[in-house]
């Protein structure tokens, strides 16, 4: 074959050649950029299909893990959230204590009051403290309590969905003496001044799950510390509204002792129920006001 028939048929299959040309360069560059890519991501694996819908489903998280953030109501806000399922395998609810109210904040300022059935005692307790003889508290949330037993079984204490609404003793000294106190036990006397029947305090403080459930009490920072305790969402029927309060106050003093942490507030609390005269010093509106109750 010479040259001039050589000419003749390139010329007659050069697109055959362009073609050709063409698929080989692109095989290639698809070569060259897998090099790349592989070199930046690694090597691509095969993987099997179930293996990937395992991998998918552990990836979304669960709704669960926000349940800190709901129940502790870090954002104020007015919610109803109720689990489907019930305690875990692993918990169980305790019949020798029973938890009275809860101020949930954080481990450090966070503070449950629980009742020893056994002993019938009423205590306060804070994250990590011991528990009786063979527990301890782990946890403090809005209206739960976790406790864990020496032997590692996990317990959890809660608070009760029923409300009981406060009643005045109708055997009250105040009755007995026939002395007029006005409607519910409670007569305003002047400008923050109040003439309290005994039996309104004794009956509120005989039950602490009612003193607790009857506002939402969180505390009042000024400059990092705490300031008092805020009073929020207060009950119609509470101890706190039978007291002339009002959502949004801060209680700075009672009878005249500062309250800078829960110990403090809890511990004047408890001392109320005994006392003859009370005082409290509050900011309502951006302005200090004092209360005063003469206890009969």
């Amino acid at each position: 074959m010479n040259i001039g028939t050589v000419l003749e048929l390139l010329k007659k299959y050069a697109w055959v050649v362009k073609l050709a040309f063409t698929a080989l360069l692109a095989t290639q560059l698809a070569m060259l950029v897998n090099t790349r890519v592989e070199a930046k991501l690694g090597a691509i694996q095969v993987v099997d299909v179930d293996h990937v819908k395992v991998a998918q489903a552990a990836a979304f998280t669960s709704i669960s893990e926000y349940d800190p953030i709901l129940e502790k109501n870090v954002f104020n806000s007015d919610y109803v959230w109720v689990k489907s399922d019930g305690p875990s395998s692993t918990e169980s609810r305790p019949e020798d204590y029973e938890l009275l109210g809860t101020v949930a904040w954080n481990d450090t300022f966070s503070m449950a009051i629980i009742r020893s059935r056994t002993a019938n005692k009423d205590d306060v307790y804070r994250v990590n403290d011991p528990l009786g003889d063979d527990a301890e508290v782990k946890d403090i949330e809005r209206k739960r309590v976790t406790i864990e037993r020496d032997d590692g079984r996990i317990e959890v204490l809660e608070l009760p969905e029923a409300v009981l609404p406060l009643q005045m003793a109708s055997n009250s000294p105040m009755f007995e003496r026939g002395v007029d106190v006005g409607e519910g036990g409670i007569k305003k006397v002047g400008d923050g001044a109040y003439v309290v029947d005994k039996g309104v305090i004794e009956d509120a403080f005989s039950n602490w799950g009612n003193v607790m459930r009857g506002a939402r009490i969180v505390p009042h920072f000024d400059r990092g510390k705490i300031s008092g305790f805020k009073v929020k969402r207060i009950k119609s029927n509470s101890i706190y509204k039978k007291l002339g309060m009002e959502d949004g106050d801060i209680i700075h003093r009672i009878n005249g002792k500062e309250i800078t942490g829960p110990d403090d507030a809890f511990q004047l609390m408890a001392e109320l129920k005994n006392a003859n005269r009370l005082s409290m010093d509050i900011t309502r509106g951006g302005e200090r006001r004092s209360f005063s109750y003469d206890v009969r």
